[in-house]
């Protein structure tokens, strides 16, 4: 081989290694994305349900408030 030769390769194998080393990154990063997708579909729902128990509490506070408004009104209370 001569020296020619064996700089190219040495050209060529640098540029897989880069190569690689690209492709590693953009693994870690889909990993990472996907890993942020998977907690964002768990933690919605309970954000949603948190949501709803929140606005049926406060429905619940409000009816309540006012039985005891009518109850009053009319010397139960």
């Amino acid at each position: 081989m001569t020296d020619q030769e064996i700089l190219r390769e040495s050209v060529d194998l640098d540029k897989l290694r880069a190569e690689c080393a690209k492709l590693k990154q953009e693994r870690l990063k889909l990993r990472l994305d996907a890993r942020k997708a998977r907690r964002e579909v768990f933690w919605h729902p309970v954000g949603v349900a948190a949501g709803l128990m929140g606005a049926g509490a406060a429905l619940f506070g409000g009816f309540a408030a006012l039985v005891l408004a009518v109850l009053k009104a009319f010397g139960h209370g």
